[in-house]
C-alpha cells in the first residue's frame, strides 16, 4: 500500500507524510516509509519497555497548552532494529479515575507514545496527530450522519 501511494504521489514538489494510528506501528511499515525518504507520525503501542522508559523519573516533561506535557526519547523498543524518536505525551487523569485504587497502574497520568521522523517540537507532534482523529470523525459523520455510503 505504501509503495503504491508513493509511486502515485512522487514529485519533487511534494513532501509525503504518513499519519497513522497504532495499528500501523510496525517495523516493516516504518522501514518502508523511511526507504522512500517520506515523513511519518505513528501512534506507538504502549509496550512495557516503552512505558517504563517513558515514565521513568529521569524523563523531563515540558508543560504545554491545554494540560499537555511532552517529553522525547530516542530508543529501540522491543525487537526493533534501530533507535527512533519517540514523543511521550501525558495528561492528568480525571479526579474520578485517580481516586479509584488500581493494582496494575499507580500513575496519576495517562500516557501516549508517538514515533516520528518529522522535525516538529514535541507538543506540535501531539497537535499534528490530533488532526488524524478529527479526520476520522469527519469520515464517520459523512458515512453515518449524512448517508454518503461506503467509501475508503
Amino acid at each position: 500500500m505504501i509503495k503504491e501511494i508513493v509511486g502515485i504521489l512522487t514529485t519533487n514538489e511534494l513532501e509525503i507524510f504518513f499519519r497513522m494510528d497504532s495499528g500501523y506501528f510496525d517495523e516493516e511499515i516504518i522501514k518502508t516509509i523511511e526507504s522512500f525518504g517520506c515523513k511519518y507520525l505513528i501512534k506507538a503501542k504502549a509496550y512495557r519497555t516503552l512505558v517504563s522508559q517513558g515514565t521513568a523519573s529521569s524523563i523531563i516533561f515540558v508543560k504545554g497548552a491545554e494540560g499537555r506535557e511532552t517529553a522525547e526519547l530516542f530508543t529501540k523498543p522491543n525487537k526493533r532494529e534501530k533507535k527512533r524518536r519517540f514523543v511521550v505525551f501525558r495528561i492528568l487523569k480525571p479526579e474520578k479515575e485517580k481516586a479509584q485504587l488500581c493494582l496494575l497502574e499507580s500513575s496519576e497520568y495517562e500516557c501516549f507514545f508517538f514515533v516520528t521522523n518529522k522535525e516538529l517540537a514535541s507538543e506540535n507532534v501531539v497537535i499534528c496527530y490530533e488532526k488524524h482523529s478529527n479526520a476520522e470523525n469527519y469520515i464517520k459523520e459523512a458515512k453515518y450522519d449524512m448517508a454518503v455510503g461506503p467509501f475508503c
